[in-house]
This record gives C-alpha cells, structure tokens and sequence, in this order.
C-alpha cells in the first residue's frame, strides 16, 4: 500500500476547531491519538503503522489541537476534559457513531477521559503510558516526563534538549535520525 502523508492528509471543521487528520483503509473507524511531546503530530507518531492497520480498518491518525497541523488553540487548565471534547467534536464532524480508539501518552489520557465521557462511543481501546494517570510502578516524574519538562526550562527549547528526551523515548536508537530531530524540532 505504502500509504504516505500528503496521499491521506485530510481537514475537518469541528466545533471552533480546525482539525487535520490522516485516514487510510476502510471499516470500522479505528482513531489513533498521539502523545504530547515536543513536535508530536499523529503521522510523527503513528506513520509506521498505518499500512498495516489500514489493512483491516478505516484508520483515522488526529492531530489534536496545539499539534501538527491542527488548530493551536489549546487550554491551560482542563485540558483532557477539553481535548475529549474536540475528539467528539471530531467524531460528529466525520458521522462517526463509534470507534476504537489508540492513544499514546496525552492521547492515552485523552482516550480515557473520552471513554468516561462518551463510553456508547468507544468500542476498544488501547492506552500506551496514558499521560494523566496516576503512576502504579514508577515514581514521578519518570525520566521521560522530566526531561520533557527539561525541555522547556532554562534557556528555552534545543535541539540537544530534544535529542536528550527522544534518546530517552525511542528503544532502537538507529530509529532517531537527523531527520527525525529536525521533524519533531
């Protein structure tokens, strides 16, 4: 298939909010929801499995508000009440009833607080290191979560403050490319 994210980039208006969304394959809407690192977009985070999952589902890969290419309006405060909002915003803007749903770090957050919220409008759903939960087997901050904060204190963003947190993020280091710094910086 060797979907790409120009060929499945799309845009929908919901609510006050412009969303862009990549959507790839066909059946039963499966919404993916990125974490909330620095430079996260849905097809920076969930590109290498949209071929796949396209395969037996209608892959839908948001980029949340603040992120991507998606509105930059976002909340200091209640902000998963407030992203799982927008993601009902989003569901009704594109007729969807029902979906699964896969949500990482911010996104995991989000798709529980969307799962408390709507719970007739989830199906599945699978939370990787669902940020605004409460930590049952590491202290806090994680190392993860400390550098992400890192990142914007002192003087500001950096790259090497950026390397130093995907460094930390990513399990095969092969995988942090120039590329991937200069994407997500």
């Amino acid at each position: 298939m060797g979907f790409t994210e120009e060929t499945t980039s799309k845009y929908a208006d919901a609510g006050d909010l412009r969303f862009h969304y990549n959507e790839a394959g066909t059946g039963t809407p499966l919404l993916l929801i990125h974490g909330g690192g620095p430079g996260a977009s849905g097809w920076s985070n969930y590109r290498r499995n949209v071929d796949a999952l396209a395969q037996n589902f209608r892959v839908l890969v948001i980029d949340l508000p603040g992120f991507g290419k998606s509105s930059r309006t976002i909340p200091h405060d209640k902000l998963f009440t407030y992203l799982s909002g927008a993601v009902r915003d989003f569901f009704d803007a594109l007729g969807i009833d029902k979906a699964h749903m896969v949500g990482n770090s911010l996104g995991g957050g989000t798709t529980l607080k969307f799962a408390l919220d709507y719970p007739d409008r989830v199906d599945k759903f699978v939370l990787m290191g669902p940020g605004g939960s409460v930590p049952t087997f590491t202290p806090m901050p994680t190392e993860g979560i400390a550098r992400l904060l890192g990142y914007y204190e002192g003087d500001g963003p950096s790259r090497e403050k950026l390397r130093a947190f995907i460094d930390v993020m990513v399990y095969d280091k092969s995988e942090m490319t120039e590329e991937l710094l200069e994407e997500r910086y």
